[in-house]
């Protein structure tokens, strides 16, 4: 009875989340200077997902605590927005906190998905085939490094590689046959290292690491929340540390060497702009200075912080920062609900690679949608094995009857 009765909403699951893969890879033509079918189509994939979600909810009548405490964040990070509002003069737009609520949308619907075979072999096949267009771009310029495919920047293919890695990476860690699917791997992996793109390498790095430790990391509550502790604490360090590299006395021998094997220097400007952008925070610590400001609205620089920690700082203050903290400490604590789950040890590996790729992005929350979408989608992958949304709300509902 109870299978009978849990099926009913799946079929819409697999079909919408199908539609909003192929309209979310679409979506990456926005990327390319404002594609109007790259606007719509994120715009669509957005709209379906929070409809989703939606109709789940009214679908099961009721709503599970997690996302109740994520919704109730929400609230408060937009509150904060409108307080930043009123006491600034910078900007009154809101549109950078409604690109923020709209990642939240998608990422709660897919909290309530159950990924079975079925629907992780059609979103392979559907990533599949957008890293092969891609690959056959590559191949068609002569497989050039710092390849940029159709994109104005080699940072955004390289994101999408990381993330189409993860899909993959579902497909491979629940298949039998997994040679050809690694060949699917290596061949994104290979675009990614074309792309030359230091901070998703980095991401890529962390995320490999978590997963080989993660049985570690998730021994018990007491050192799971000091690790996760230790990593924020790692990431605001290197907001402080990086800026004062140049002054370390063997700086100049790991500059020589960045610029010999990868012709780009270490800095890539961005000290002066984490300087400069902590010396202004530091004048509105608590409500920043508008959720649409940008570094270069007060600094003479014209260039982005390319720092979603500094950046959401700078908007929101210390009060949108603690908010966004908590929102991303609620996820890990449901990550640790599941001690020997895959799907769960891949998402939360790639959840800490995220975060250290915001170092150097601002993806996650604004800027570019196209890769901030797909960020929250990986990061509620193992959110929702932590519960199995509708087998646990079907059989409650059962039981009221």
């Amino acid at each position: 009875m109870i299978e009978d009765y849990k099926d009913k909403f799946i079929p819409f699951d697999k079909m919408g989340i199908s539609i909003i893969f192929v309209l979310l890879y679409i979506g990456t033509l926005n990327a390319t200077g404002g594609s109007k079918i790259g606007t719509f189509s994120l715009a669509s994939g957005i709209a379906l997902s929070i409809l989703l979600f939606v109709c789940k909810i009214v679908y099961y009548k009721k709503l599970h605590i997690f996302h109740i405490c994520i919704i109730a964040l929400a609230f408060l990070y937009t509150l904060t927005s409108l307080i930043s509002i009123q006491i600034n003069t910078f900007s009154a737009s809101l549109t950078n906190t409604l690109q923020f609520l709209a990642c939240l949308g998608v990422f709660l619907y897919f909290t309530t998905v159950k990924w079975d075979k079925s629907l992780i072999n059609r979103v392979y096949v559907i990533t599949v085939f957008f890293v092969l267009i891609h690959f056959f771009i590559w191949i068609s310029k002569g497989m050039p490094s710092q390849f940029l495919s159709i994109y104005p920047n080699s940072n955004l293919i390289g994101a999408y590689m990381f993330i189409s890695i993860f899909f993959i990476g579902l497909k491979i860690w629940t298949s039998k046959r997994k040679f050809l699917h690694f060949g699917a791997a290596f061949i994104a992996l290979l675009i990614l290292l074309a792309s030359d793109t230091r901070s998703i390498m980095l991401a890529l790095l962390v995320s490999f690491v978590l997963l080989i430790l993660w049985s570690l990391v998730n021994k018990n509550k007491v050192t799971s929340t000091i690790f996760y502790g230790l990593f924020i604490l790692s990431l605001f360090a290197v907001i402080f540390v990086y800026p004062n590299l140049p002054n370390w006395k063997y700086y100049h021998i790991f500059e020589s060497w960045m610029l010999e094997h990868t012709g780009k220097s270490i800095m890539s400007g961005r000290s002066d702009i984490w300087l400069s952008v902590n010396e202004y925070i530091f004048l509105k610590p608590f409500f920043g200075y508008g959720p649409n400001i940008v570094a270069s609205d007060l600094i003479s620089k014209d260039a982005s912080t390319h720092n979603l920690y500094l950046n959401l700082t700078l908007q929101l203050g210390y009060v949108g920062l603690v908010i966004l903290i908590i929102i991303l400490f609620i996820i890990f604590l449901n990550y640790l609900k599941q001690k020997t789950n895959i799907i769960t040890k891949l998402s939360a590996a790639f959840f800490f690679g995220i975060l250290t790729h915001q170092l150097f992005e601002i993806t996650l929350i604004q800027n570019q949608l196209s890769i901030g979408l797909f960020q929250w989608i990986i990061i509620a992958v193992g959110v929702s094995e932590t519960y199995k949304f509708e087998l646990k709300y079907k059989e409650e509902l059962i039981n009221e009857k």
